[in-house]
């Protein structure tokens, strides 16, 4: 019993230690995470995705997504040039279904909106200064019922001061309250393209709120296993951005050809050249290089003169009862010296200038011997 008793007074003491102390849980919101700040449409496409649409996300349009079906575009349709629209239009009428907002004051832009002004649909802003709208400002309820086309209506809130309005070609489908319509399709050749009087509804911290969800469900009208694109960016990519996608492969290129260029420039063939420091050069070193740059320069028959010079110099120091000899003659008597034929001489010291390089280094050879016979 004693060697039970240690642990056992352990183990209460344990208990009255726990008894002391309660246990709380304590929730508290850390906010929205890195990828919830860069994408205002990433509970959106979350939302796609629990409904079984593939989807896409891109912080900025460059060009039209391929294996598109839908296309969610946050970039004003005027920021997009002739070209880019052209595309879009007739990826539209090819079947593609365009989502987007349609700005105020995109009916007096000229004809750069050309989905709008196919459309001739506008965008109408009311003014606040209005005195009636003013009045009814503080009673209007943050949820107004929409109507979806004949599907029923859910609770959605838009900005008040901004509704969209149909010219010429009637909407296939729209959703509105008492102060307008906020989304109108319009069937555009084989696909659609549906415009809404602001997105702000579909952000992140929006989306939880009313019937948001099922309004943006209709609204985007995707069918299981299609892939939806949502562009949440309204800037333009930069010039380098855009290199950089259209570009790719060329730089590549460029850039592999650098590399092997930097290669082949590092690399030496042979073995090193030691060079002599300054203060060992001779004076036959200085020579020899003289007569290889003459050489490798046009300067052979320079170097067969020179050499034919001095030897004439040593003749007129050694006899100079020669000086006055004719060529032949003077021939003959260093042929004599030298013991060799006075042909071979005469021909070097007539000669202007060798033929090739062996006829000179022949002659060479023949005027250092005759030096070497005075």
């Amino acid at each position: 019993m004693k060697r039970w008793r240690m642990p056992l007074i352990a183990a209460l003491l344990v208990a009255l230690l726990l008894a002391c102390f309660t246990v709380e849980y304590e929730e508290y919101d850390k906010g929205y995470s890195r990828e919830a700040i860069l994408n205002p449409w990433l509970a959106a496409g979350r939302l796609l995705e629990a409904n079984g649409v593939r989807v896409r996300f891109a912080p900025e349009y460059s060009r039209l997504p391929p294996q598109a079906r839908v296309l969610v575009l946050a970039t004003p349709l005027q920021y997009l040039d002739f070209r880019e629209q052209t595309e879009l239009l007739a990826w539209v009428k090819d079947g593609g279904h365009l989502v987007t907002e349609l700005a105020a004051g995109d009916e007096d832009d000229e004809g750069r909106n050309l989905i709008a002004g196919q459309l001739d649909v506008q965008r109408l802003q009311r003014e606040p200064e209005d005195e009636k709208v003013m009045q009814d400002l503080p009673q209007q309820p943050r949820f107004l019922p929409v109507q979806l086309g004949d599907e029923g209506s859910v609770q959605a809130h838009f900005q008040l001061h901004g509704f969209l309005q149909a010219g010429r070609v009637a909407p296939v489908w729209e959703a509105k309250d008492r102060n307008g319509a906020h989304a109108m399709r319009f069937a555009l050749g084989k696909g659609h393209v549906t415009l809404v009087s602001d997105n702000l509804w579909m952000h992140n911290m929006n989306l939880g709120e009313g019937d948001h969800a099922a309004l943006l469900w209709r609204v985007i009208d995707a069918q299981r296993g299609e892939e939806a694109w949502l562009v949440h960016g309204m800037e333009r990519p930069s010039l380098f951005a855009l290199v950089l996608e259209e570009a790719t492969p060329f730089l590549t290129a460029l850039a592999l050809a650098v590399l092997v260029w930097l290669w082949a420039i590092s690399r030496r063939f042979g073995p090193l050249v030691s060079v002599l420091p300054t203060a060992r050069r001779r004076l036959a070193e200085h020579l020899e290089a003289s007569g290889r740059y003459l050489l490798r320069h046009g300067g052979l028959g320079q170097l067969h003169e020179a050499s034919r010079q001095r030897l004439l110099a040593q003749v007129q120091r050694r006899h100079p009862q020669w000086r006055r000899l004719p060529s032949h003659e003077l021939a003959v008597q260093l042929a004599a010296r030298a013991r060799i034929e006075s042909g071979a001489v005469l021909r070097v010291l007539t000669t202007d200038s060798p033929d090739h390089l062996l006829q000179f280094a022949a002659d060479i050879r023949l005027i250092n011997r005759l030096r070497k016979a005075l």
